[in-house]
């Protein structure tokens, strides 16, 4: 019997899914929930709702709201030990050095089992030195390593 992945979700990806100012992305992100949701656990930590949450435009707020809510993710709780690795991440690595949340979004999923993140952060997670930072880091902490990845990157009609 094989089990479903689990993936994290930054809050780029619930943002994307109502982003008209990049319309590939958002059809991409539109589309993978559409046809993919279902094959995966998906988690986002309380880190992605207050994010959300500083939204300014109210209707994106609580269209973003209700879209978590609707996809039914599993919200993970940000503990003190996700807090002290997260420390790690931000004086271990020079991007990630001032990324307090995105180190909170690593460390909320490296710790709690996650197989990958998705993200549409491009300029501090989907690249190579962050993800060898991370991958680096996990491993002094005999932790899983933890893909980055794009929706583009996980596959469609996964059985489960």
């Amino acid at each position: 019997m094989s089990s479903r992945l689990k993936l994290y979700f930054d809050t780029s990806v619930i943002s994307a899914y109502f982003d008209s100012n990049n319309s590939d992305r958002q059809i991409t992100t539109q589309n993978w929930f559409a046809d993919n949701l279902l094959n995966y656990n998906c988690y986002i930590s309380v880190i992605v709702l207050e994010e959300i949450d500083a939204t300014k435009n109210i209707i994106k707020r609580d269209t973003m709201f209700e879209f978590i809510e609707n996809s039914k993710f599993n919200i993970l709780k940000i503990t003190d030990e996700i807090l002290d690795l997260s420390r790690q991440y931000q004086n271990e690595s020079k991007i990630l050095s001032k990324e307090i949340n995105n180190t909170i979004h690593i460390t909320c999923a490296s710790l709690n089992h996650i197989d990958a993140i998705v993200s549409w952060n491009f300029k501090h997670f989907l690249n190579i030195e962050s993800i060898m930072d991370v991958h680096r880091i996990n491993k002094q902490n005999s932790l899983k390593l933890i893909e980055i990845v794009t929706l583009n990157s996980i596959g469609v009609n996964r059985s489960g």
